[in-house]
């Protein structure tokens, strides 16, 4: 059962300089003043799947959310079935639309 794997930050590099990348992404990252999370997205038997990875202070701030407890939680587990189904649909759309949705 293989599947597609995405991370959605975007940030598969490596070596010395894909390292200084890195570390500056997650630097400023960190330091956003906007909310800001990180999934993975995986498509498999044509379902995609979305797994918190990664979340801001100013997410937390905002939500009460640490990295602990969104960590390796999909939307439903994190945000229970109703809620879950309608945040999975938007990231659904973002990733075949290929764009961010408002």
């Amino acid at each position: 059962m293989g599947g597609e794997s995405h991370t959605a930050d975007g940030a598969g590099r490596s070596g010395t300089d894909g390292d200084r990348v890195t570390n500056a992404y997650e630097a400023m990252f960190r330091a956003a003043d906007d909310a800001m999370f990180l999934l993975d997205v995986v498509r498999r038997d044509g379902e995609y799947e979305f797994t918190f990875k990664q979340n801001n202070t100013a997410y937390q701030q905002q939500t009460g959310l640490t990295e602990d407890a969104i960590f390796g939680q999909t939307p439903r587990e994190l945000l229970g079935d109703e809620q879950g189904i309608a945040v999975e649909a938007n990231y659904r759309r973002c990733v075949e639309e290929g764009t961010t949705i408002e």
